[in-house]
């Protein structure tokens, strides 16, 4: 099959594939104004494995900034910040085939790029704006009229030739008004940043999730079309005032690969300082990952969390499939230290607020974290009570924002936030919601 292409320029280099991306060899077509030339399909995809169709915008301005990445799970981080209304392009590059020759069989490493929206500075709150994952030389990012405020960049790429060179990225802007990049350090940078991409997503795509509610027991959410974000993830809360035991729930997948923690702020990298050599082992032939396995945990009363598995090929060589889960109630599972601790020292807690009208609020330090203690003096109604974490310092918090309990009549119940480092201060602060219920 023949196939005819316009090329609005003079000169068109055919690079040999048997040169390996030589600088020899190299055929030249010198090719006159709008003038057409013949070349066979299969060798087009030969000599031109990617194709991109650049728009040029008159009066838009470009910026970009180089980076050398040396070893694994590194993130780039980048913000600007807009004064008005802006259209923009953001890229993330990496090394072209045709011409890096310093690894052998070279192709494109799957990569992610994400940009987020700061919120509320004080507190580092993001709206995940727009992202793109796969293995593309160019990772694009079409943003229309984006709204005056701070944006904040994050890339990666799954390098797997660290044992011959190290990784280059480029991170760039094209935009009709003129945007500065600049490098984000660590302490600029949410420890959390990639469980608020996740709620953002969340709630994003909520219309466009697999629900199943099991017996008003348990919450079973799928995210299996989230393939552009470069993770597929597994929702699951106990609605119970009980402990829920999963004792499994089946998962086939092709080419990804479960993730046992997140990545977090430790991973951002410092521009020209990540001279780090740890975890460089190669994998340059990696074979696809096809897997069945069955999944179990333990969900604790209220309790909500999320199982993360990431893509490591395009998505249309993956395939994620999972099925219903097999579970039990343990209702008489309570955690029966804490509760006993704090039946035994609340009268001599100092009472911090009033939430309601039957309602009181306590806190207890412990050697390892902090018990938020919420009272129902109440001896007619129950209450649900949900607390909305705004402000954590030196404090796990919980994957999402909110955690909900029901408190029944004369009881009292409680959330325990645990300390990151238990030799210093900690601080937060948090809103409440509670509704009177039969």
């Amino acid at each position: 099959m023949w196939k005819y292409f316009w090329k609005y320029i003079h000169i068109l280099n055919l690079v040999s594939n048997n040169t390996n991306n030589s600088n020899t060899n190299k055929t030249h077509y010198n090719i006159k104004e709008e003038e057409n030339i013949k070349i066979k399909f299969d060798d087009y995809f030969i000599h031109f494995p990617k194709s991109y169709i650049f728009k040029y915008s008159e009066g838009y301005k470009y910026n970009f900034k180089k980076y050398a990445i040396k070893s694994r799970n590194k993130f780039i981080a980048n913000r600007f910040k807009l004064t008005e209304t802006t259209n923009c392009y953001i890229t993330l590059h990496l090394k072209q085939r045709r011409y890096f020759n310093k690894v052998k069989k070279y192709i494109p490493c799957v990569s992610k790029l994400y940009l987020v929206k700061v919120g509320d500075k004080e507190s580092l709150k993001y709206e995940l704006t727009n992202y793109k994952s796969g293995k593309d030389e160019k990772l694009i990012l079409e943003n229309k009229s984006l709204n005056p405020g701070e944006y904040h960049i994050f890339a990666t790429s799954n390098w797997d030739y660290f044992s011959e060179t190290y990784c280059s990225l480029v991170v760039s802007v094209y935009s009709d008004h003129k945007v500065e990049l600049e490098d984000l350090e660590k302490k600029e940078v949410p420890y959390d940043f990639f469980n608020q991409f996740l709620s953002s997503i969340m709630d994003k795509r909520i219309n466009n999730v697999i629900i199943e509610n099991f017996n008003n027991e348990l919450e079973f959410k799928i995210y299996d079309n989230e393939s552009d974000f470069g993770f597929y993830f597994i929702y699951l809360k106990n609605l119970t005032e009980h402990k829920i035991v999963i004792k499994s729930y089946p998962i086939d997948y092709i080419n990804i690969k479960p993730l046992n923690n997140i990545q977090i702020v430790d991973n951002i990298i410092d521009k020209e300082k990540d001279n780090s050599n740890s975890n460089n082992n190669s994998n340059n032939n990696k074979e696809s990952i096809d897997y069945k396995k069955s999944v179990s945990c333990v969900l604790k009363k209220y309790i909500e969390t999320i199982q993360i598995y990431e893509l490591i090929d395009d998505s249309w060589n993956c395939d994620f499939k999972v099925g219903n889960p097999d579970y039990s109630i343990d209702k008489d599972s309570v955690d029966k230290k804490i509760t006993n601790f704090i039946a035994d020292n609340l009268c001599n807690c100092e009472q911090k607020d009033k939430l309601g009208p039957d309602l009181l609020y306590y806190e207890m330090e412990t050697a390892d974290g902090i018990l938020l203690i919420v009272e129902n003096t109440s001896f007619y109604y129950n209450y649900k009570v949900k607390i909305n974490l705004n402000k954590y310092v030196n404090l796990k918090k919980p994957l999402f924002s909110n955690s909900g309990f029901k408190i029944k009549a004369n009881r009292f119940d409680f959330i325990k936030l645990f300390k990151r480092d238990k030799d210093l201060p900690i601080d937060f602060s948090f809103g409440y919601t509670y509704k009177k219920i039969s």
